[in-house]
């Protein structure tokens, strides 16, 4: 019943999950259930049959990932950075791939003022999921700490186009705008981050004082 078209069709499908598996960009054992289910097809029963023993390990270890994860974030709500780190890395060693961890683990690192790891998370997280905005909103920030200001422009713009009515990204923008020299336009984005929240005039009134240097 399968015809060259769909043999053809299979192959494509099973090389892209061996990529995916290989490099942990997806859900492990839903991967390697996939696999079996296309050894199956292809007729080689012992293959399939160690395919769902690795999907039952994997799905064993990746129960245990949230545990650590939640561990994390607790850690990190407890002024734990470093404990949070430990739990946020063995929640990856459970669940390579695990888009939540990578993003505090990010977090994590800022706290602890390693910036370099930090973003070596965010990008990590991006290259699984480019439409993470949070990720591009860390990333941001973290260049604009190194002086990278283009760079946090960059980052800000992307984080934008992926949630545009968060407030705080317009409020940041803002400020690197700012930095730039493009007053008119970081206006435009303050204007819209009191707009989306208002909260954020009590952070615009102390940068509207006028100096009191002559």
């Amino acid at each position: 019943w399968l015809t060259p078209s769909t043999c053809e069709a299979l192959a494509d499908c099973r090389s892209h999950y061996e990529t995916c598996h290989r490099w942990g960009l997806m859900d492990c054992a839903r991967t390697q259930l996939r696999l079996a289910w296309m050894a199956l097809i292809d007729g080689d029963r012992a293959a399939a049959a160690e395919r769902f023993d690795r999907a039952a390990l994997q799905a064993a270890r990746a129960a245990r990932g949230p545990i650590r994860y939640y561990e994390g974030c607790a850690r990190l709500l407890n002024a734990q950075p470093r404990e949070a780190v430990r739990a946020f890395t063995h929640a990856l060693e459970e669940s390579p791939g695990h888009v939540p961890s990578l993003a505090r683990r990010g977090e994590a690192f800022a706290v602890i003022e390693d910036l370099d790891r930090a973003i070596a998370d965010w990008q990590a997280l991006i290259a699984i999921d480019a439409t993470y905005a949070p990720a591009h909103h860390n990333l941001a920030g973290a260049a604009r700490l190194q002086g990278r200001l283009e760079d946090s422009l960059s980052h800000y713009r992307r984080a934008l186009q992926l949630a545009p009515d968060d407030a705080d990204t317009h409020f940041q923008l803002g400020r690197v705008l700012t930095q730039l020299g493009r007053e008119t336009e970081a206006g435009v984005h303050f204007a819209q981050a009191v707009q989306n929240n208002p909260a954020y005039r009590e952070f615009l009134e102390p940068m509207n004082e006028p100096s009191s240097k002559p």
